[in-house]
């Protein structure tokens, strides 16, 4: 079956600029045209026989033009790309073109490395921007265009997932994406049937291993499809999937999933209740509130330092429509947008992951204001609807500052309020600190192989996180990264262990080193962390409210490798 969903998304993310004077290839500006993962991640290549994207200025018209007839050309009004690799060119099937944007199928023929990439506009060419072409490199659709969170996946009878349209444990549902692999046969038309050969494809659903049906071209040129079974046991309305291709992690995308009824549920972020608006095509407004705060201890003998605290407040207030919420990762908290196994993402700036889809901020007041058994301070506006305060932060050899957020009773309140959030008060408890109980042994991790992480402590009956970060660059005098993979997993708190998968790590980039006076360490992060969550709360303008905490057992200084 053929769906042309990603290409009618993906356009739209560049308007038709004006014409430059001459082809130039934004920095950095060639992707998977469905994952969008930089190539410097270790699953950020472009797979011979997949379609890619270019972003730059002055690549083709004003006005975007398709190749839509069999079989594609070369060029295509006006614009051409051409691919040096091993000192051999090869040029690309022309997908479309526009001023700011242009897709193009790799050919399955071009040679494997590294090389360069250029793009012609009416004689005008760019100057070479550099390409990693690797075998396999599978992205997967999103609702996003971005490569993250809701995939673009079907059941039989061609019906959308989404939060309103849960699929069943045991159903067959279709993936797509790009990046499976070459084939035998020409790019430029109608490929052939048939599983992928050469390529071993295995699929993970909510951290439970899913029987893959067929994996292969889905009848349309350099397009991919992979059926797979949901597996039982699996629940909620952000499950993580990914699948492998020969050892190679795709992007991480989620799905809904429902054992009974279309709307899926999620008790940590949105309930099927909370999603009944959105079915009538009504605004969802939405809030909440979190606490957090973890030891950091440090790796690495050099620094004469004890564990640091890292104590942070944030609140969101947004309110979604149905098109915001049903594309966004997971609501105002996407970064535990998880109903269970591990999620990945992956940024190229910044020190967390910007969800692409946002709402439109609500305003709640100048300040949330946090009492608590140390006193009291604030969560500042950041910007309308967001609030972000660092009580504490780690200072790599600094003074350890005196803690804020500790285990007990908190209350949150706004005031007055704002202009269109009414006054609430919420109380709420930081839970004990759970122990990380093998940190002492982890200060290398090998991102091809699993890694086990045991615990004490965590509510009885609640659930752990851990998470992880290996950052692209850090800075050890500004105690900052940009860039970065990260990882969540979640396991009930009275496991006491959980095994991150080597497929989760090897999506991960190796860490920047962090250096110093005396030292020189890993940049990479690994908290294990318990939460608790208050009682829903009734507040005037919102919809769905709720406030959170978290109390963990930290490490900097791992080196992901």
């Amino acid at each position: 079956m053929k769906t042309l969903f990603h290409l009618t998304l993906v356009i739209s993310l560049s308007a038709a600029a004006a014409l430059a004077a001459g082809a130039s290839i934004a920095s950095p500006g060639v992707y998977n045209s469905a994952s969008y993962i930089l190539s410097t991640f270790p699953n950020g290549g472009i797979a011979q026989g997949s379609i890619f994207v270019i972003f730059g200025s002055g690549l083709g018209p004003s006005t975007i033009a398709y190749n839509s007839n069999l079989p594609y050309q070369i060029s295509l009004s006006g614009t051409s790309i051409n691919v040096n690799v091993n000192l051999t060119s090869v040029p690309c099937l022309m997908f479309y073109t526009s001023a700011g944007q242009v897709a193009a199928i790799l050919p399955s023929t071009t040679p494997l490395g590294t090389g360069t990439i250029t793009v012609t506009y009416n004689g005008s060419t760019s100057a070479p921007a550099p390409i990693k072409v690797v075998k396999n490199a599978l992205g997967l659709f999103t609702r996003n265009q971005q490569g993250s969170g809701p995939a673009v996946v079907q059941d039989s009878n061609s019906n959308y997932n989404s939060y309103l349209n849960a699929f069943q444990p045991g159903e067959t549902v279709t993936f797509w994406g790009t990046g499976l692999g070459p084939i035998s046969g020409s790019d430029a038309t109608t490929p052939p049937p048939g599983n992928l050969p050469g390529t071993t494809v295995t699929a993970n659903i909510g951290g439970q291993n899913a029987v893959v049906q067929y994996a292969g071209r889905s009848g349309y040129a350099a397009e991919d499809q992979i059926n797979v079974t949901i597996p039982s046991g699996v629940s909620g309305c952000f499950v993580p999937v990914y699948f492998t291709v020969n050892g190679v992690t795709s992007n991480f995308v989620t799905i809904a999933v429902s054992g009974s009824g279309a709307i899926c549920s999620d008790p940590n972020l949105f309930t099927s209740a909370d999603l009944q608006n959105i079915t009538n095509y009504q605004a969802l407004r939405s809030g909440n509130i979190v606490l957090e705060q973890y030891s950091l201890a440090i790796s690495g003998t050099p620094i004469p330092i004890a564990p640091e605290e890292n104590e942070n407040g944030t609140a969101s207030f947004g309110s979604f429509t149905a098109a915001t919420l049903l594309n966004s990762i997971g609501g105002l908290n996407p970064e535990v947008a998880i109903s269970q196994g591990c999620m990945v993402y992956q940024y190229g700036t910044g020190e967390s992951y910007v969800d692409p889809v946002l709402p439109k901020g609500l305003d709640a007041g100048p300040a949330i204001n946090v009492t608590g058994p140390n006193g009291s301070k604030q969560i500042a506006r950041t910007s309308t609807g967001t609030y972000a305060t660092q009580f504490v932060a780690p200072t790599l050899g600094g003074a350890v500052p005196t803690d804020f957020l500790v285990p007990g009773a908190y209350t949150l309140d706004n005031g007055a309020g704002g202009a269109d959030v009414g006054p609430f008060k919420v109380s709420i408890s930081i839970p004990p600190i759970v122990t990380w109980s093998n940190r002492s042994s982890i200060s290398t991790v090998p991102r091809n192989q699993p890694l086990t992480i045991t615990w004490t402590g965590g509510p009885a009956n609640g659930d752990v996180y851990i998470g992880g970060i290996s950052p692209l660059t850090a800075n050890a005098a500004t105690n900052s990264f940009s860039g970065a993979g990260t990882f969540i997993c979640m396991a009930p708190s009275s496991a006491g262990t959980f095994t991150v998968p080597a497929a989760v790590l090897s999506a991960l980039p190796p860490s920047a080193t962090l250096s110093g006076p005396g030292y020189s360490i890993g940049s990479g992060i690994i908290v294990v962390n318990s939460e608790a969550g208050s009682s829903q709360t009734t507040v005037s303008g919102l919809d769905v409210f709720g406030a959170g905490a978290s109390s963990g057992d930290g490490k900097i200084g791992i080196s992901f490798q």
